[in-house]
């Protein structure tokens, strides 16, 4: 990429947030990895963690987000918060630079705290939080990778369970989902109600035949997993999976990933991923399943 003079602009959800989630597929072909965030994360940013900003029309996250982009309206950096004073950088990799500047402008902005992130990998970030005094925190997140070949076998649903398609325009069974959301994440605020549920539809990125249920004989939510397209690198990322606490144990989580996989592999998709923190039980089923443990993100305090 030639360089062209930058410039620092607001984000705004209504004009940028899809020329984002394009700048976040056009980098991973570029860095041959995550680096910047999946396209599925930055999806549940605005429709799950600011879900309810999204419902009322009111996107308060905004204000802590700016895009770096070169006179041709190309982008080449993104600076935003997931939750507040929690600040991520996405950077192209000819411009990796910008990240002091984005640094700076993010402690000018946090009202308390920053937090910070940098792939365990990222040498060069890394040193930079370390030249504004950064303290390591113990939190980690974690990536995992499939490639994407043969069908799966499907996995047994036990007796009087099956798959449903949610209706994502029925009130109703949006809270029932969001129900066994808060279930699954008892201390998450994000899906707090079925009008957040619904709005995860209203997404440019969401495909409702990517999301699958998995109920019991009484037609309660069990299990679930929303899987987000990026249809540039064809390539499949699963956020949230999970299975209400009463049901664990019975191979739901894996039932649900078994055929989201099948699902995604019949639509010619090349590869998976699952990011963020899960518990062993899980991990166990993606490592049966075949998924490989990637680099994982640390995160600093900046004081």
């Amino acid at each position: 990429m030639k360089k062209l003079p930058i410039t620092r602009q607001d984000f705004t959800c209504e004009q940028d947030f899809m020329r984002v989630n394009d700048f976040l597929s056009e980098t991973y072909r570029l860095y041959k990895r995550l680096h910047n965030w999946d396209c599925a994360r930055w999806t549940f940013n605005r429709y799950g963690v600011h879900g309810k900003e999204e419902v009322a029309n009111h996107r308060e996250w905004e204000q802590y987000a700016q895009i770096w982009q070169t006179s041709d309206q190309q982008i080449v950096g993104v600076a935003h918060i997931e939750e507040p004073g929690e600040y991520f950088f996405q950077v192209h990799p000819h411009y990796t630079h910008l990240e002091e500047e984005m640094l700076l402008w993010a402690r000018e902005t946090a009202r308390d705290k920053l937090i910070v992130h940098a792939h365990s990998s990222d040498t060069t970030r890394k040193a930079l939080y370390k030249k504004h005094h950064a303290i390591k925190l113990a939190h980690t997140d974690y990536n995992r990778s499939l490639v994407l070949r043969e069908p799966f076998a499907p996995t047994e649903l036990p007796t009087g369970f099956r798959f449903i398609q949610l209706n994502y325009e029925d009130a109703a069974a949006c809270e029932k989902l969001s129900r066994l959301y808060s279930r699954i994440w008892p201390t998450s605020t994000y899906i707090s109600n079925g009008k957040i549920v619904s709005s995860l539809a209203t997404s440019p990125t969401f495909r409702k035949e990517l999301t699958f249920i998995v109920v019991d004989p009484d037609n309660n939510f069990a299990a679930y997993c929303i899987v987000w397209p990026d249809t540039l690198n064809r390539v499949g990322h699963f956020y949230p999976i999970g299975t209400d606490p009463d049901y664990v144990g019975m191979n739901l989580n894996q039932a649900v990933i078994t055929q989201a996989l099948n699902t995604l592999i019949n639509l010619d998709y090349r590869q998976a991923y699952i990011g963020a923190y899960y518990d062993e039980e899980d991990e166990a089923v993606f490592r049966r399943l075949g998924f490989q443990a990637l680099e994982f993100e640390e995160f600093f305090e900046i004081p």
